[in-house]
């Protein structure tokens, strides 16, 4: 058969418009029809697009999308996954004029749980009769289901429906009431479970369902809500109600709550003591702290112990501080060191004769001491401690110079300036170095002056400890190292020695040519002016140590100047070339492996093909293997993206040899990337 020209072109035309035609048609079509039959998994881009519309919407305009939702959900061939969706939807826009389609499902074995969602947030009274109407219709996990619903509502109107539960005798179905009534709270529910009578079996969950109600009045009617606390903290109930309700007790008791607390805190059981001991910190005024304080006499040790604790981490130390001092000195030592840690926070300035006593003391109480005149600050405190470093017994002095350090308290300079020069040696070099952590500008000369006198090397070297630690709190860096420098030329050979250790931890060009200088004298002084160095913060010396570690006569002064040099190099900055073939000079001069170790962690830094190379001859040295390795694993990693072949090679190698496991797990790792 033919056709012509003019009725293929209408063909055609008839065509592509069947095309759009059906094309309008998927975009027109509804996605609420369309989701009527869905199933897991499918209609995605409908509920896509419903979902944004109820996004785009505002609430007043909420009617019209849940109408939609509504005919879904009643049309009589919806799947279980429509109608899914659908509550789903409806908590966000459902009303009352969905409480009835809704609660058609309440006792669907599957949609029961979704519908009772839709009812939590509405506080429609249909929805409580929906609910009150369902218990009749349903049992076990449904209407247990139902319930919690109920109780998650705090719908007071269905307590009487709920009550009526309570007298069969289905034990999982009234402990889910019991727990309801509970979680609605207020009056009424009290009042129901007041007129309630349950079984032994019951008295567990009846106990806690009145203990939220307890809970639940305590802002409306503290008078009936403390009454039933009372009630729940001297009945025969499980332990963690009645700890539960202790503090409640306590609370409104107030400061007449002691005698309880304190006796409770020495009771059998755990749960009460850690109620009670929550309490000595919650209770509020200054009345509870000084009638616990007052009940401490006549308690055990171990009770003393805990009540210490709890009044310290109370903080509230009028009325407590002279009990507390006395009791450091308790025959009890477990109550005594507690007094001690209680200190900290309950102390005055009458506490710190005692603690600094106290601080003469072996571990753990001198220790103990020490912390809680270090933490205390209450008025009066520093004045007291500043007077006691005066004068009195060495090592309470000791004890007590150490304690202003750690305060930072710049106050007591004067006083430590004075006891720095004290006849006794103990309480001298406790204050220099409470100098060193505290000291200004204008001690630094002083210092310096004193250890050209000294003539003991423990008072040199807790004075280059002062000056050194002086110097590093100076903002002026040139000014730190003028005292030091004019005292080298004065100074005799220990005291010289401490002065070059201090200059190489100020640096600067001015020391670096003294230290320099001071190569050339006698033994000792020679051996720390390389040691010095060595020790530079800087790589200014960088070609002096190299020198001394080829050149020097004493094999100690060039293996420190070795490892000085090595240390340098990176700080020294410069090209990869340039940082190998310094490495490569030390390797040279390396005789010992730990030398050689410190070279191969400073070229495992270097992702260089000649690095690698450098690396390659030490993996066969038995004393070096194990760093070596791990070094050229390294190397070999960072090689990776630039040398492919290499790296693949040596990281075989690596996995192939290693005596590590972990450096041939990291070279596998390597590999695979490579791979």
């Amino acid at each position: 058969m033919r056709f012509g020209i003019k009725t293929c072109m209408l063909l055609a035309l008839a065509g592509w418009g069947a095309i759009f035609a059906a094309s309008a048609q998927g975009q027109a079509a509804d996605p609420y029809q369309a989701i009527i039959k869905r199933d897991f998994g499918t209609n995605a881009e409908d509920l896509a697009a419903i979902d944004k519309e109820i996004g785009e919407t505002k609430p007043d305009q909420y009617a019209k999308i849940e109408a939609k939702l509504l005919a879904v959900l009643e049309a009589p061939d919806a799947t279980f996954p429509a109608k899914q969706y659908v509550c789903q939807s409806l908590r966000t826009v459902g009303s009352s004029k969905c409480v009835p389609a809704v609660a058609k499902l309440l006792t669907d074995e599957k949609l029961s749980h979704v519908a009772r969602q839709v009812f939590l947030g509405m506080n429609d009274p249909a929805v409580a009769d929906a609910l009150q109407k369902a218990i009749g219709q349903t049992t076990g996990n449904l209407r247990i289901g139902i319930v919690n619903t109920i109780g998650d509502r705090r719908d007071v109107q269905s307590l009487p429906a709920l009550a009526t539960l309570l007298a069969g005798n289905d034990e999982p179905t009234s402990r889910v009431v019991l727990n309801a009534i509970g979680k609605t709270g207020g009056a009424p529910a009290a009042d129901l479970l007041d007129k309630t009578k349950v079984g032994d079996v019951l008295k567990d969950a009846w106990a806690h369902a009145y203990l939220k109600t307890a809970q639940s009045l305590a802002a409306s009617d503290a008078a009936r809500s403390a009454k039933m606390y009372q009630a729940l903290l001297d009945g025969d109930y499980p332990m963690p109600v009645r700890a539960a309700a202790f503090p409640a007790v306590a609370q409104a008791q107030k400061e007449q709550a002691v005698p309880l607390i304190i006796k409770t805190l020495s009771s059998p059981e755990a749960l009460l003591r850690r109620a009670a001991a929550g309490c000595v910190l919650t209770l509020p005024g200054n009345a509870a702290t000084k009638a616990f304080v007052a009940a401490m006499g006549a308690m055990r040790p171990q009770d003393q112990v805990m009540l210490l604790g709890e009044l310290a981490a109370r903080g509230d130390a009028e009325g407590a501080t002279d009990t507390v001092n006395k009791l450091v000195a308790d025959k009890d030592p477990a109550v005594s060191l507690a007094a001690i840690k209680a200190l900290a926070r309950l102390g005055g300035a009458s506490s710190v004769p005692v603690l600094s006593a106290a601080t003469k003391e072996p571990a753990p109480v001198g220790a103990e001491a020490t912390r809680s005149l270090v933490e205390l600050r209450a008025d009066g405190v520093g004045a007291a401690l500043v007077k006691l470093s005066e004068a009195g017994e060495p090592a309470v002095r000791e004890a007590v110079l150490g304690v202003l350090a750690q305060r930072g308290q710049t106050d007591a300079l004067p006083s430590v300036r004075k006891s720095s020069t004290d006849s006794d040696a103990t309480v001298r070099r406790a204050a220099l170095k409470t100098l060193a952590a505290l000291g200004t500008n204008e001690d630094l000369p002083k210092l310096v002056g004193m250890l050209l006198a000294a003539k003991d090397d423990a008072d040199r070297d807790v004075l280059a400890q002062a000056i050194s630690g002086v110097g590093a709190r100076m903002a002026d860096k040139t000014a730190r190292c003028e005292p030091v420098l004019a005292a080298i030329a004065k100074a005799d050979a220990p005291a010289q020695i401490r002065l070059l250790t201090i200059l190489s931890t100020f640096g600067g060009d001015a020391s670096l040519k003294a230290v320099k200088a001071a190569l050339a004298g006698e033994a000792d002084v020679h051996k720390t002016a390389v040691r010095a160095l060595s020790d530079w913060p800087d790589a200014a010396p960088i070609a002096d140590v190299l020198t001394i570690a080829r050149e020097d006569k004493d094999k100690t002064s060039q293996i420190l100047a070795l490892r000085g040099y090595i240390r340098m190099v990176p700080l020294a900055g410069g090209r990869a070339e340039q940082k190998l073939a310094s490495y490569k000079q030390a390797l040279d001069l390396a005789t010992r492996p730990d030398e050689k170790k410190q070279v191969l962690t400073g070229l495992a830094e270097i992702r260089t093909v000649e690095s690698l190379k450098t690396v390659e001859p030490l993996l066969e040295d038995a004393a070096l293997k194990r760093e070596a390795y791990a070094a050229y694993e390294k190397i070999a990693e960072g090689l990776g993206g630039r040398n492919a072949a290499i790296a693949k090679e040596a990281l075989t190698k690596v996995v192939e040899k290693s005596p590590d496991g972990g450096t041939r797990n990291k070279a596998k790792t390597a590999l695979d990337k490579i791979k």
